[in-house]
């Protein structure tokens, strides 16, 4: 299946080579990046989650980590009093 090109100089529609028969503008480039497959990334809805998820449980840990040793040491300041 052939691509049918609008030229982007003179806006001539379907054209279906690889010069412009109206401007003689060069689509080579355009052709080849139009024939390219598309890529579109789906990220499922499930991955998704299970991200959410580990990014919930590490933040409580970094918050019990947190608690529990940086917070119940006495500080400095504190034992000056």
């Amino acid at each position: 299946m052939i691509l049918k090109l609008t030229c982007p100089v003179c806006d001539r529609p379907n054209i279906e080579g690889n010069i412009c028969p109206n401007c003689e503008t060069d689509l080579l480039s355009l052709r080849m990046l139009g024939e390219l497959p598309s890529y579109h990334p789906r990220i499922s809805f499930w991955l998704m989650v299970a991200i959410a998820v580990v990014f919930l449980f590490l933040g409580i840990s970094l918050g019990i980590v947190l608690d529990v040793f940086w917070l119940k040491q006495p500080h400095p300041a504190i034992m000056a009093l």
